[in-house]
């Protein structure tokens, strides 16, 4: 049977656009029998591509409207392999290695332009693997993306008509300074809709219903998986290690922050958080938080024993602490936590606490011969706190200790007011060793009491309120009154 051979070869076209250069090189081959020459005559088509040149013209080339690049360079090499038949177009493969250097992207869902320092983008048929995007923030903090998005063509064009795809990334941070990301946040930003090269551009503050916007916007362009690894995570004075977390959007659209991993100080958290980004007027949260085996000597030597001159001067800061808080609120404008806004429960656990030499105490020690203060052990302190609108409720929890016996009941909300009582049973006044820790017993058994109520109301407008007041009481018949009204 004879066979009749077709083949047309394509050597180094070159075409020019605007700032860029495309070569071209390929090859059509046919190979059929004579019979089949009036049927079908199915053809071999392989094309290579190379095209190098300015990042802005691949708006044109690649029809871009979810996402525009400017400023920088690029160089795409791409393959084109499929055969066709009867004039039709089957078996097609391709695959596309793009390389961006220096430029800025502008993504148009979110009016967020941002620096990048480099991408790498392979593209398998219509399945796009990001090797590496590489963004350098203010100061010393960089993040790098890797992952995948399906059905690609529709993705970057913002056309979803035929699929809804999926995608998967992984973010890593060597070092995170929150400050450097709220200023990569602030220059990112824009008051208007479509910036461009020219233009004047007016950074602005990040704005809570914005990032609603673009992270509603995320969901519905990316439909993303995130996993997040942060080697150091650096937040005001916290310092955090090995931080991880993974982030997705559930069927109704609330972000949840899951399997949140991270050593803290000595110890670790696990966080899960879900938001809501479906509301009008602010960010509803759920936070789950469980904190394990926190060393409270790392604690405190972190916070640099919190500005505090006698507590930095003690021989001994000692103990492990356990807590878990489940709660709901809401982020503020700064896309904080609304600490009025929370309502849920606290528990903790405080084990093995040990405070030696610490001179507020010692000194605060009426009544009291100062030895026995000088080396503070406690029993085990085990609570359950209700949070109702940002004010910590103190249930009625004893606290027991090698040189005094106490219990402590109220309420505080933080950096606003403090209205606490502590109830001393006199026979704290008797002769103490310092070492030994009395039993546990209970408020009525633990006899007849004095009281000192703690006072402090921020927002009073009489100054003298606003400061920490200290009354000495015989009875307790207010705080009765008081929780009475609850």
């Amino acid at each position: 049977m004879k066979t009749i051979q077709f083949f047309i070869q394509l050597n180094h076209l070159e075409v020019v656009y605007k700032n860029t250069k495309v070569f071209i090189e390929g090859t059509i081959n046919s190979h059929s029998s004579i019979e089949d020459v009036s049927s079908g005559n199915p053809f071999d088509l392989d094309f290579y591509v190379n095209v190098k040149g300015k990042s802005e013209d691949l708006n044109d080339y690649l029809n871009t409207t979810n996402f525009i690049f400017q400023s920088g360079d690029f160089e795409f090499v791409g393959n084109y392999n499929a055969q066709s038949e009867d004039l039709n177009i089957m078996n097609s493969k391709t695959f596309g290695d793009l390389k961006v250097r220096n430029t800025q992207i502008y993504y148009t869902g979110a009016n967020l332009l941002f620096p990048v320092n480099s991408l790498h983008l392979q593209i398998n048929d219509d399945l796009a693997t990001l090797k590496n995007l590489k963004i350098k923030l203010p100061g010393k903090s960089a993040v790098n993306f890797s992952g995948s998005i399906d059905h690609f063509s529709e993705f970057i064009n913002d056309s979803y008509e035929n699929s809804i795809h999926k995608s998967n990334f992984t973010i890593h941070s060597p070092y995170l300074d929150t400050d450097d990301l709220r200023e990569f946040l602030k220059n990112a930003t824009f008051n208007n809709e479509t910036p461009t090269n020219n233009e004047t551009r007016t950074r602005k503050e990040p704005d809570l219903q914005k990032l609603k916007e673009a992270m509603v916007n995320i969901n519905i362009s990316f439909y993303p998986t995130l996993g997040i690894k942060i080697d150091t995570l650096k937040h005001k004075d916290f310092t955090l290690t090995d931080f991880g977390m993974d982030l997705l959007f559930d069927d109704t659209g609330k972000l949840k922050i899951e399997d949140t991993q991270l050593d803290f100080y000595g110890g670790s958290i696990a966080l899960t958080m879900n938001v809501d980004l479906k509301t009008n007027d602010n960010l509803p949260v759920t936070i789950d938080m469980k904190a394990t085996d926190v060393d409270i000597h790392e604690l405190v030597t972190r916070f640099d024993y919190f500005n505090d001159v006698d507590l930095r001067a003690t021989d001994t800061i000692e103990g492990m602490l356990n807590y878990h808080l489940k709660a709901n609120g809401a982020l503020d404008n700064d896309g904080k936590v609304n600490m009025a806004s929370l309502n849920g429960t606290l528990e903790i656990q405080l084990k093995d606490l040990k405070l030696y030499n610490y001179k507020l105490i010692m000194d605060k020690s009426i009544l009291m011969k100062v030895e026995r203060f000088e080396k503070l052990r406690f029993r085990p302190i085990v609570q359950t706190f209700e949070i109702r609108d940002g004010v910590l409720l103190i249930p009625q929890t004893e606290i027991q200790s090698s040189a005094i016996h106490i219990f402590v009941e109220g309420e505080v909300k933080y950096g606003k007011h403090i209205d606490v009582w502590l109830s001393l049973p006199w026979n704290n006044l008797r002769s103490n060793d310092g070492f030994t820790l009395p039993e546990k017993t209970t408020f009525e058994k633990a006899g007849p009491k004095f009281y000192v109520q703690l006072l402090k109301d921020k927002n009073n407008l009489k100054e003298r309120k606003q400061k920490l007041k200290v009354k000495l009481r015989l009875s307790n018949r207010k705080l009765q009154r008081e929780k009475s009204k609850q």
